[in-house]
């Protein structure tokens, strides 16, 4: 079936060489300017030469019309940075919306702009920067047409914002350092969108509005002349100290911190538009651990963003959607490392090889590698082909076998069709000799295997697939959770938008899905259900709607619910009340839904000053697993609560503090961390990080372990 599949895939491919995206017909000048504009969040006269762009469209409520609130972007640059000088006309600044306060949030909920900026002009990849009313900012990076992507990419930029009677502004430095770009072209390609929530607006600058990311539709910047090549190499030196209580090397708790320190190094070697490459030498953990504590409610792993330079550079490449068989962040304990991407016709190409720290005792010293390859047919069309592969050092040490490898091959394919419709196919297989997996399974598949179409328009999102995994395809570095084993599934979603605005009715949705999940185990085991929902948001903030979850389910992840049951059901009911004075914001969001498993969540944020944020989120959950799961039973007799409270500082534009306080009483578990971070430049950056987690037993609070981080690193650019 994969192989009729992709089959499938070139068929269409063949029959349709006409459909091909366009660049859209926008453009703005961009102007050279001697001196700067102070960027303080005020579009002030004479700063900004040049004509701006205007004229945006709807996407929403009323596809290409003309918007209901205007927008006007400047461009000027120089030798060191590209500026965005932007005016957001709007005649009900009383209402504006912040809800997100924390760096690389999506803020499409938001009142806030998004800058698309194709630098190096291949139609193909573009750097993403969001910003918010209130100054927060996003940024991140998408690469094939926009299909692959996401917020990993981070950069050092700055953005200011202020309000005004029937206006608000936003003012962006993005520097040069940031961006791989051809210093050759005149031109960049450039989307601008616009989020508008009083009326429920969101607008756009160039293209049909149906496909917003696809950056071979983008508008283009013009007028570049005199750039600067990127600097061709980077070498960024790190250190650091990390201390422990107790002690990593001591078993016991001397009630002494132990101190290690550590340091590496990345080497970058930008080649130009088409090559890139890129080395680590013991890469930057600290980046890691100054991640904010997660607490697990299930039984899953949770997808965490890939931080280590080594990794985050040209990370897209290496993008494959239904198994995702490489997961950097499951890569650990490096010893040293080398990558290469790049761009050679039609063809991206990327290539990876990491080496393990070797320790007989602890280390495996695995080699770890990846190459992907992937042949654009026309824009966000592609066939594609990967392969990753982890190998032991073939010894045994002591009780543990450092032997065995573990292969993954996969071959994938999207196919863009009229209509905005994607036809997706992807088969992978696994070699391995088991000696670091579960024995295998009698007659298990070694492969998977998934079809599925999808269509994405504003206001109807429509998805359909199948695939399959057997029982013995084994992915050592995957983010493909284990319980997929045998697993056959069939998936169909339709989410429907209605735009009333009638009285204070604002939008109206209906969303249904449909999943039937079997498992083949022994001929017993068989799982599906469907849900569906619908609910009313009026002008005030206030969401309500019903939600209807019907199963069946036969001892299918230990649940072992009666057939044919009706899991979920009842209400929901959220509600977001905002005060705005000036700059500043009171924002709550309380959310109920009385299921089989009551939940209850609430959020409070407070912004006193712009640079000073309070965040409180609590989740009530009763219970949290379903009865019947022998791994939770505890969990399932006792309401659940999680608290975080968060504060963060932006002492100035470089310098941050952050405080966090996370509770859970399943576990009795607290943790609180705190840090200060101070990023000079890409690549430049120095924090101090201290962290505490503590066990609810019987002598109170008593002290699990405590951790500190010293770090510091300065990119060198030539």
């Amino acid at each position: 079936m994969a192989t009729k599949g992709i089959l499938i895939s070139v068929a269409i491919i063949i029959a349709l060489p006409g459909f091909i995206f366009a660049r859209s017909e926008e453009t703005i000048l961009a102007v050279r300017v001697e001196t700067p504009p102070v960027i303080d969040g005020v579009v002030a006269a004479g700063e900004y030469l040049g004509e701006p762009a205007r004229g945006f469209k709807q996407e929403q409520p009323d596809l290409g019309q003309p918007a209901i609130n205007d927008t006007e972007v400047y461009v000027v640059y120089d030798d060191d940075a590209l500026y965005f000088g932007i005016v957001c006309h709007d005649k009900s600044v009383t209402a504006l919306v912040a809800n997100e306060v924390t760096r690389d949030a999506y803020m499409h909920e938001d009142d806030c702009i998004d800058i698309m900026i194709d630098a190096n002009n291949d139609n193909d990849s573009a750097y993403d920067l969001m910003i918010n009313c209130m100054g927060n900012m996003y940024d991140g990076h998408f690469s094939q047409d926009g299909n692959v992507g996401g917020r990993e990419w981070d950069g050092v930029w700055n953005a200011k914002t202020s309000v005004g009677e029937d206006r608000w502004f936003c003012e962006i430095r993005f520097p040069w350092d940031n961006m791989v770009y051809d210093a050759r072209s005149p031109e960049m390609g450039l989307q601008l969108l616009r989020f508008q929530q009083s009326d429920h607006e969101i607008t756009f600058w160039a293209g049909d509005g149906k496909y917003n990311n696809r950056v071979s539709t983008f508008g283009a910047i013009t007028g570049f002349e005199g750039l600067k090549p990127p600097k061709r190499f980077t070498l960024t030196p790190y250190g650091t100290v990390r201390g422990a209580q107790p002690p990593e090397d001591e078993p016991d708790d001397t009630g002494k911190m132990g101190f290690e320190p550590d340091g590496g190094l990345d080497f970058g070697f930008n080649g130009g538009k088409p090559f890139q490459f890129n080395a680590t030498l013991n890469p930057d953990y600290a980046q890691i651990e100054a991640d904010p504590e997660v607490i697990n409610l299930t039984p899953g792993i949770i997808y965490l963003d890939e931080k280590r330079p080594f990794f985050t550079e040209a990370n897209t490449a290496f993008d494959n959607f239904f198994f995702d068989i490489l997961y950097t962040r499951a890569i650990t304990e490096i010893l040293a490392g080398g990558k290469v991407a790049g761009k050679t016709g039609p063809i991206n190409y990327a290539g990876m090889d990491i080496q393990l720290e070797e320790d007989d005792i602890q280390f495996p010293g695995d080699n770890v590698s990846a190459a992907r390859v992937k042949g654009s047919i026309y824009d966000a069309s592609y066939i594609g082909g990967m392969v990753v592969a982890r190998k032991g050092r073939g010894i045994v040490a002591g009780d543990r076998d450092l032997s065995g490898y573990n292969v993954v091959g996969l071959v994938d394919s999207i196919v863009a069709l009229p209509g905005h419709f994607n036809f997706k196919t992807a088969f992978a297989k696994s070699w391995t000799d088991w000696m670091r997996a579960a024995e295998p399974q009698a007659g298990g598949k070694d492969y998977a295997y998934a079809v599925g179409l999808n269509r994405s328009v504003p206001g109807f999102v429509f998805n359909t697939g199948y695939s399959e995994t057997g029982g013995n395809f084994q992915s050592d570095i995957s983010y493909y959770e284990p319980y997929h084993k045998n697993d056959r599934e069939v998936v169909a979603t339709a989410d429907k938008t209605f735009h009333i605005y009638k009285g204070p009715v604002r939008d109206f949705e209906v969303f249904g899905f449909y999943n039937h999940h079997w498992r083949i185990d022994n001929g017993d085991s068989i799982y599906s259900y469907w849900e569906s929902w619908a609910d009313v948001c009026f002008t005030n903030g206030i969401i309500v709607g019903p939600y209807v979850n019907f199963g069946y389910d036969d001892r299918f992840y230990g649940y072992d619910l009666p057939r044919y049951e009706i899991e979920r059901y009842g209400l929901y009911f959220a509600t977001e009340t905002r005060s705005w004075g000036g700059a500043h914001a009171f924002l709550w969001r309380g959310q109920y839904y009385g299921t089989k498993y009551n939940y209850i969540e609430l959020d409070l944020t407070v912004l006193p000053v712009p640079t000073l944020q309070f965040e409180l989120d609590t989740d009530f959950i009763d219970p949290i697993y379903g009865p019947g799961d022998a791994e939770h039973d505890t969990a399932a007799d006792k309401l659940s609560v999680v608290a975080n409270f968060k504060v963060t500082n932006n002492i100035i534009d470089d310098l941050y503090w952050r405080a966090i306080v996370q509770g859970d009483n399943e576990d009795d578990l607290y943790l609180g961390s705190f840090l200060v971070g101070w990023e000079y430049q890409p690549g430049s950056n120095a924090y101090l990080a201290y962290e505490e987690e503590r066990f609810k037993g019987g002598r109170g609070f008593e002290l699990v372990d405590r951790r500190v981080f010293l770090k510091g690193s300065y990119m060198l650019s030539f």
